[in-house]
């Protein structure tokens, strides 16, 4: 657990500084039972994690989760004024779906998994916490940094009525989806790509040759407006470009700009990845990403412990034990960095 990762959250166990932070937020002071409350849950979030840190496999997925919703838990309290700790729904919000049939042939079905929203914490998180994607390290050609706060729109899946699979995450998550399709044998749902920035337009080409067609299948046409390389491409010489490559053009006026592929930075002047959206046409940021995953295995690890110990053991069918342990060190690493990005920051006003 970084401690610098947390710097940016340990204020919200400080009653003054959660005070302050409230008052600049919703323009009144919490009470002092609610500003408790906050405190409870961002210190018992961090005790979880930080414990999670020195156990062992078999119970580390389940401490993570529990950490997850508490973080989670503390969140909804902050950016919700009307909500209390004991107005907070009781449930997780998520459920699993056949998870006894699917396991009863082995661990070799594990991100077969699925799970569908209810009622609960989940719910009260998607409809506090905005769904957005923060990027800060593009540069293009010229090493001109480019920040891009990116709306994904609404999460359907949290109405209850689609599910998702262990299998539609690590797809997409950041780092296991680089990984995926080496392991398990199945197409990747992540495509590199190369960005420019020009005027009001965002521009990006795609490397692959098999995304011309699976890449148009998957995208929403009325999201983008495609169109074949160019033979200038403003910022960027045109030998850079492959020969086989689409180029999109974004313009972010626009009110379908929610619908523009999910993109992630690989690093300072490297190729960036577009995500495919979920099989409903979601796009979820690595937030609400992070807190689906930690769910899965942690709910695994706590109601399916002989097989979460299977998968450790090196037993036959464990063939993404791979990607679950990046899942783990992902949701250990990036989950409190990426709340700390979605909760407003201030600067500290005390008295």
């Amino acid at each position: 657990m970084s401690k610098q990762d947390w710097h940016s959250l340990t204020q919200f166990e400080s009653h003054d500084l959660v005070k302050s932070w409230y008052k600049k937020t919703h323009g009144k002071q919490p009470n002092t039972a609610k500003t408790t409350q906050i405190n409870a849950l961002f210190t018992q979030g961090r005790e979880y994690f930080r414990n999670s840190a020195v156990a062992d496999l078999s119970v580390k997925p389940l401490l993570l989760y529990y950490g997850v919703l508490s973080l989670s838990r503390g969140a909804i309290l902050l950016q919700d004024d009307q909500k209390r700790e004991e107005s907070l729904k009781p449930g997780h919000g998520l459920r699993n779906v056949d998870w006894q049939k699917t396991l009863s042939g082995g661990i070799g079905s594990v991100l077969e998994l699925q799970i569908r929203a209810c009622d609960g914490t989940f719910r009260e998180l998607v409809e506090s916490c905005p769904n957005k994607h923060v990027e800060q390290c593009f540069y293009s050609p010229k090493k001109t940094r480019i920040v891009v706060e990116h709306d994904l729109g609404t999460i359907k899946f949290a109405d209850g009525d689609d599910l998702l699979t262990l299998d539609d995450l690590l797809s997409r998550l950041m780092n296991t989806s680089v990984h995926y399709q080496a392991i398990t044998g199945r197409r990747s749902k992540w495509f590199p790509a190369i960005v420019t920035a020009h005027s009001a337009e965002t521009h990006f080409a795609l490397f692959t040759p098999h995304v011309l067609k699976d890449f148009q299948e998957a995208i929403n046409e009325g999201s983008l407006l495609v169109q074949p390389t160019l033979k200038s491409w403003p910022n960027l010489p045109i030998d850079t470009i492959p020969q086989f490559s689409l180029v999109f053009r974004h313009e972010p006026d626009k009110a379908h700009q929610e619908r523009f592929p999910v993109f992630h930075s690989k690093g300072d002047q490297q190729p960036m990845i577009v995500i495919q959206d979920f099989p409903n046409s979601d796009k979820l940021s690595e937030f609400f990403k992070l807190y689906l995953t930690s769910y899965v295995l942690g709910m695994l690890a706590r109601y399916f412990p002989s097989r979460w110990i299977e998968l450790l053991r090196y037993s036959p069918g464990d063939f993404a034990r791979p990607l679950l342990m990046q899942a783990i060190e992902e949701i250990e690493d990036k989950f409190p960095k990426e709340l700390s990005r979605l909760v407003p920051q201030h600067s500290v006003t005390l008295g």
